[in-house]
């Protein structure tokens, strides 16, 4: 939802890394060369260099206005990590890293139940990642939910019986 020159985002399947953030960096190139060049016109005598100067400058300002509006624009996504990666999510409604992001953040927030939801999002769009189902647990468990945790946790062991975490977990919830 932002303009940014060399890319936007790559597209790796569900892997989708949303580089609106990464644009400042590759930028700082390009407006150095342009201000070097503005300079070098600046000192010079010529008339049509100083006019090439003169729109070179009006297109750095531009340039600046531009990604100070857009940087204003997105403070609001950027806010936190619920925010950020609910925006993501509204641009690529199944990206999984984006979900799981989402889920963590939600923890972190102690926003359990939202937490949880997107658990079973994931585990809807993969059923078979052991992962989740110790993450679910793990905010089960934080609810108090310990029937709902030890099942969490007992799924992700028949998914993958070397998640020696999920064996701890287990301990911690009896």
């Amino acid at each position: 939802q932002t303009c940014a020159l060399p890319i936007y985002s790559w597209d790796f399947g569900n892997r989708t890394a949303v580089a609106d953030r990464f644009m400042y960096l590759p930028n700082l190139g390009f407006c150095m060369v342009l201000g070097c060049f503005l300079e070098y016109a600046m000192r010079t005598t010529k008339e049509k260099l100083r006019s090439i100067s003169l729109v070179i400058g009006l297109l750095i300002i531009t340039l600046m206005v531009f990604y100070a509006a857009q940087t204003i624009k997105l403070i609001g996504i950027w806010r936190n990590s619920v925010a950020l990666w609910t925006h993501v999510l509204t641009i690529y409604p199944d990206n999984i890293i984006a979900l799981k992001n989402r889920a963590v953040a939600y923890v972190e927030e102690g926003q359990l139940d939202k937490a949880i939801d997107d658990y079973n999002q994931l585990l809807q769009m993969r059923p078979r990642d052991y992962k989740n189902y110790v993450n679910r647990g793990v905010a089960h468990s934080k609810l108090r939910n310990y029937e709902k945790a030890l099942a969490d946790f007992q799924t992700a062991l028949s998914i993958s019986p070397r998640e020696y975490g999920a064996y701890f977990k287990i301990g911690r919830a009896h």
